[in-house]
């Protein structure tokens, strides 16, 4: 009796790792056939916009190495949350890709109280795909010539800044500035960069923190002045601005990225895949060429290392969305 069942337990363990490397090798062959069709790429902004262009060079390139359609899809609506529930409702079969921005992936648990999806458990984590630094802008009616300046007239008048809302990114990174700066200023939301460019040319609004490559064309005008950039080094877009370290602010860092996740459930295999593959098309001339004209740097890395940005990009910000009492609207 111990014989034979010492017998079937060899088996049975057999028989086990058999089916573990046939799932393995059958996981492997998928992902080698991948992609099967279209693959689409969900963009929770319209079409027009930094992040919707990026998305349409990089399918380009990928179209090319598949062989496949890629197809960019703009699901707009409630501030990227209906194109983020369309993602993750998405089948997880490797042919629908996110690409979407830091605070809906990492932020959006701290500001808003309900969410009908779940950025930790609804999605697999894929690449991220780009950086890219925000610069701090004045009026240029404003007598601040340089950051020092900058801090040292809020700290006697009365400032404001602007943003595209609670809980944006321009936002939160002015929030985060004077909370290492220690000034007031008061929180001026607007829709977008183009209405707070016209309220900084009439003076209405003295400061916004924005990408760079959104308002660099109005600094190098005049229109704006820029007295601070973030990153660990200048951009090339405006080589005369210095970093927020070299103007004496080294606690100011905090680059945004946008980032390619798939639905939860995406097959490992497949997920691997698509991230070599996207690591592949980001060297592409082309693409690198309109990443650098538009102030964004290419920034592949694996699905693991996406997974600990996120949850270092939440543990970095939750302090500050907790002290300025931040809710999305």
């Amino acid at each position: 009796m111990h014989f034979r069942s010492m017998s079937t337990a060899r088996l049975a363990v057999r028989l086990a790792l058999c089916l573990g490397l046939l799932g393995h090798w059958t996981a492997q062959a998928v992902a080698q056939d991948h992609p099967s069709g279209p693959v689409r790429i969900i963009v929770p902004f319209a079409a027009g916009g930094g992040i919707d262009i990026v998305a349409r060079k990089i399918g380009e390139v990928m179209s090319r190495q598949w062989g496949k359609p890629v197809i960019v899809e703009n699901v707009v609506g409630a501030a990227t949350i209906v194109g983020m529930q369309a993602a993750a409702r998405a089948r997880p079969d490797g042919h629908t890709l996110l690409l979407a921005p830091d605070p809906s992936l990492a932020l959006f648990p701290l500001l808003y109280d309900k969410l009908p999806y779940d950025p930790d458990k609804d999605f697999a984590p894929v690449a991220t795909l780009l950086t890219f630094p925000a610069v701090l802008a004045v009026s240029v009616r404003l007598p601040a010539q340089t950051l020092a300046e900058f801090v040292q007239h809020a700290a006697v008048h009365p400032v404001n800044y602007g943003s595209f809302g609670p809980g944006s990114s321009p936002h939160l990174h002015m929030e985060l500035f004077r909370s290492i700066a220690k000034f007031e200023a008061l929180h001026v939301p607007y829709r977008g960069v183009s209405p707070i460019m016209v309220a900084m040319r009439q003076n209405d609004v003295h400061a916004l923190i924005v990408a760079v490559g959104a308002i660099a064309t109005q600094v190098r005008e005049g229109a704006v002045r820029a007295l601070a950039i973030d990153g660990e080094r200048r951009s090339p877009l405006l080589p005369d601005v210095p970093t927020f370290a070299e103007a004496g602010f080294p606690a100011m860092h905090a680059p945004n990225w946008w980032a390619f996740v798939a639905p939860a459930g995406t097959p490992a295999a497949i997920v691997e895949r698509i991230n070599r593959d996207i690591a592949r098309a980001a060297e592409d001339p082309g693409f690198r060429a309109h990443l650098e004209q538009s102030g964004f740097e290419a920034a592949v890395g694996s699905p693991a290392e996406l997974a600990q940005r996120i949850t270092g990009f939440r543990k970095f910000w939750a302090p500050i969305i907790t002290a300025a009492a931040i809710k999305a609207e």
